[in-house]
């Protein structure tokens, strides 16, 4: 009887490394020399603010028994019948692959170094009075940025594999916009009651 070799089906894509056809040993030392030194750089206007390394970041690489794990679910519905013809699989860095104080480490350089520029801060969209009428006045999108926002950003570039990393991702954006649903219903509720008192 033939020994069946276990292997990443054939499109399979782990931390932006291609696996496919790979054992979990062979994925293993493929992902350790990608992942332990991939550059990341932050830019800004064209202009680069800061480089880390994946390793910086805390960008934990996949252990055999954790790609096992992988493999594991691909095969519960493709092994070995599918194997040719399966559809791609994507397992991308998410936050349980990172040291979280690595990673805030990191997020916290990149606001310190933004923070040396000129910030400007946003605002929300909002109801304005004048002539009789309720307007919606447009949000101001501003440049400023926090550490949650950029740790939001950070990430989604580790998930994505994407090595340039734009600042502007990070800054804050108002939270109510105009078309808010919040707003519609408090520009509503203005002109209903302003009617409410011409009608006085």
């Amino acid at each position: 009887m033939p020994i069946i070799i276990a292997i990443f089906l054939s499109d399979t894509v782990i931390g932006g490394v291609h696996v496919g056809g790979k054992t979990t040993t062979e994925a293993a030392q493929m992902l350790k020399g990608h992942l332990a030194d991939e550059r990341y750089t932050v830019v800004e206007n064209h202009k680069k603010i800061a480089t880390f390394t994946s390793r910086q970041a805390g960008v934990h690489t996949p252990t055999q028994t954790e790609l096992s794990h992988v493999m594991a679910q691909q095969n519960n519905w493709a092994w070995p019948l599918h194997l040719t013809t399966a559809t791609a699989s994507t397992h991308g860095v998410d936050s349980a692959n990172v040291n979280q104080a690595r990673f805030n480490n990191v997020a916290r350089q990149i606001v310190a170094t933004a923070s040396q520029a000129p910030r400007t801060t946003s605002k929300n969209a909002h109801l304005t009075y004048r002539n009789g009428q309720f307007t919606v006045t447009k949000p101001v999108y501003g440049t400023a940025v926090t550490l949650t926002s950029t740790k939001q950003a950070l990430m989604q570039a580790l998930e994505a594999d994407t090595q340039q990393l734009q600042l502007s991702n990070a800054y804050v954006k108002p939270s109510v916009t105009a078309k808010s649903a919040s707003l519609s219903r408090a520009e509503a509720n203005a002109q209903k009651n302003r009617g409410s008192h011409a009608d006085l």
